[in-house]
């Protein structure tokens, strides 16, 4: 037990001597400082838990109770995805369709999408722009440059992949039987980054409730026009009700949409001068075929919408239904040895399906709970490619023929001990698995981090000026201290205090604290001032608070490594495991 007592604190003792910064050296909330929080809250909730209040039951909100606000809550998100009639800060803007412009080059034509977009601003007459993926691309450049450190949403990547209907018409105009409105859309990719051409085409049924891996599902799917207009017979109409249309680069334009709403949801983005050049430069005049496209478009969203409508409705339902289930299996659960019978139950029946109807219940209501964290981790959020690549390889470094042979063991004990060794092992002294697993997570996202500290270092212009901040996230802590506590006592900005500090080698050149001085002034006074050459010395002191942020966590991520590296930690993490399974054994 002292052995043990001691290895611990030598674990703190050599994370102390890491100088990582806290929430107050970043001025904004670490990790860490969310995890206590919660923890915090976690244990909060546990003491309130146990108080027993006079009936002897608690009152809690039932699902009748919620449902009214569940509804609002659809409602307020069909409103905002809706493909026009939405005002965000201002704008209201929809992709609408996709023209294929030919280019003729030295020895071939190259073909080009280019997207046309209509932007209708509050007061204003609407109007449409055509603009192709390069101009994206130059957008999301300009806006870093506008708007440096700023996290603005990824930009969906190229994708080349055409979307074929069938059935379409037939459903707008009410013809045919039930089955044959029943629409359907093919997304076949032609061409698409970073992937491989899929050996079939993917089916996405529109009547249905089934989602295919096809990037036209409904995530990014906005909702149909709200346009009041009438509407005039649709040329594209009298073709055959049967005849499959393709839509070309439907995927790319649903996820630029989707891209131009998230950044025109943040206020500071949307009133960019990047960002209303890009909405307002050189209109255009749609043709007759551009028409066409905006109404079959504008048909495959109103299709989409019917769609989600139903998944929500579905979803409602059974959440409805679960919520009567659950109730009983935390009534059991929270009586006397209600998980003793849990774990007898799961002991005796072999199969999910020969549990009780509680139980069964609640492995759904599991299932769809990890079904969503996975759904949001890997496919909803920002960056959920590269976390969907990094799990990839993380997946490609564990030996699963070996662990299967380990959890064959029968004695528990053993199994807990053999996965153990498997990760903890250091064969002749090399590094373990779960630390080869730490290094590979953590040398990402140090990589990632030079790359955008080198683009800010290129901005700056000025190697001292980086050097010493560099340098200050690598000094010692009572240098750091010292440099903090003048900042404080100055009521001046820690960049300033960091740059012409006499701690930090070498000192700054007369020239160099008055382009400094001049910065700050400037930063400090962008919002009054419009001036260009206040802004150029705005920009470069956000440069450096920038600089100095990714270059803090550049540093505590390498030290993490560090961390990690050491026999100390391994042994942690086995005293961890062990304090988990053991009452489990």
């Amino acid at each position: 037990c002292a052995d043990s007592f001691c290895s611990h604190v030598q674990f703190l003792e050599s994370f102390a001597t890491k100088n990582i910064s806290s929430s107050e050296d970043r001025l904004e909330e670490t990790k860490r400082r969310k995890l206590a929080i919660k923890c915090q809250k976690l244990v909060e909730l546990m003491m309130v838990s146990g108080c027993k209040t006079s009936s002897g039951f608690e009152e809690r909100i039932r699902f009748s109770e919620i449902e009214v606000v569940d509804s609002n809550a659809i409602d307020t998100g069909v409103m905002h995805t809706m493909p026009e009639g939405n005002y965000i800060n201002g704008w209201d803007v929809n992709v609408t369709a996709v023209r294929i412009t030919s280019e003729r080059k030295t020895i071939r034509t190259h073909k080009h999408a280019e997207f046309l977009m209509r932007i209708h601003r509050k007061g204003e007459l609407e109007f449409f722009i055509g603009r192709r993926y390069g101009d994206f691309m130059r957008l999301h450049k300009r806006l870093r440059i506008e708007l440096p450190g700023k996290v603005l949403p990824t930009l969906p990547k190229k994708n080349k992949a055409d979307t074929t209907t069938s059935g379409l018409f037939s459903s707008l105009t009410g013809g045919g039987s039930p089955d044959s409105s029943a629409s359907s859309i093919s997304s076949v990719s032609t061409q698409m980054t970073g992937l491989a051409p899929p050996s079939e085409p993917s089916k996405l049924s529109i009547r249905g409730h089934k989602r295919a891996s096809s990037t036209t599902s409904g995530r990014n799917s906005p909702r149909v026009s709200t346009d009041s207009r009438p509407k005039s017979p649709l040329p594209f109409l009298s073709k055959k009700n049967n005849e499959p249309v393709t839509l070309w680069r439907e995927s790319q334009r649903v996820s630029l949409r989707a891209f131009l709403r998230s950044l025109l949801s943040n206020p500071q983005i949307a009133q960019t001068k990047a960002m209303e050049e890009f909405l307002t430069k050189d209109p255009i005049t749609p043709t007759d075929a551009d028409i066409d496209d905006i109404e079959r478009r504008k048909a495959v969203d109103q299709l989409r919408m019917e769609e989600q409508k139903k998944f929500y409705e579905i979803a409602r339902k059974r959440a409805a239904e679960l919520d009567i289930y659950m109730e009983e299996f935390r009534q059991e659960i929270v009586e006397r040895n209600g998980l003793t019978s849990l774990f007898k139950e799961i002991k005796d029946k072999e199969t999910i399906q020969d549990l009780s109807i509680q139980y069964r219940k609640f492995a759904e209501w599991l299932r769809i709970e990890v079904a969503a964290t996975i759904y949001h981790l890997f496919l909803a959020e920002d960056n959920s490619p590269e976390l969907f690549a990094q799990a990839k390889r993380i997946h490609s470094l564990i030996p699963y023929t070996v662990m299967k042979n380990v959890i064959r063991i029968a004695n528990p004990a053993a199994v807990m001990s053999g996965v153990l060794d498997i990760f903890l092992a250091q064969p002749f002294g090399t590094r373990s698995l779960l630390q080869r697993i730490f290094s590979l997570t953590l040398n990402d996202g140090i990589r990632s981090f030079q790359k955008s500290i080198d683009t800010l270092a290129a901005k700056i212009g000025d190697e001292v000026l980086t050097k010493k901040l560099k340098m200050y996230t690598e000094a010692e802590e009572h240098i750091k201290v010292a440099i903090r506590e003048e900042a404080q006592s100055e009521d001046m900005d820690i960049i300033v205090v960091i740059l012409r500090s006499e701690y930090l080698e070498p000192a700054l050149t007369s020239e160099q604290i008055g382009r400094l001085y001049n910065a700050y002034v400037a930063f400090n006074n962008a919002v009054e001032n419009v001036d260009e050459e206040l802004k150029q010395g705005a920009q470069l002191f956000s440069y450096l608070k920038q600089f100095l942020k990714l270059c803090t966590r550049q540093h505590d991520k390498a030290m993490m490594l560090q961390l990690v590296e050491e026999p100390v930690t391994l042994q942690l993490f086995r005293d961890l495991f062990t304090i988990f399974y053991e009452p489990l054994v």
